[in-house]
């Protein structure tokens, strides 16, 4: 399993904090959902997701995060 932050408006994965992927195989990958909600909110990232995806053809988990 694969934990990434998506933008919900331009569909790019993140991959650093001022690059953005539309290749989600060179998205980071958090490791854990924790770790992808806490970045997010210390940077202020707006308008994104943490996505959990699967080597499976399991489909993918999308978690909505709220602005603070």
């Amino acid at each position: 399993m694969r934990i990434l932050l998506q933008n919900t408006i331009t569909a790019a994965y993140f991959e650093s904090p001022d690059k953005w992927t539309p290749n989600r195989n060179e998205a980071l990958d958090f490791g854990d959902t924790e770790r992808a909600v806490k970045l997010a909110y210390e940077l202020k990232l707006e308008h994104v997701q943490v996505l959990l995806t699967f080597e499976s053809s399991q489909p993918d988990v999308i978690l909505p995060l709220h602005h603070i």
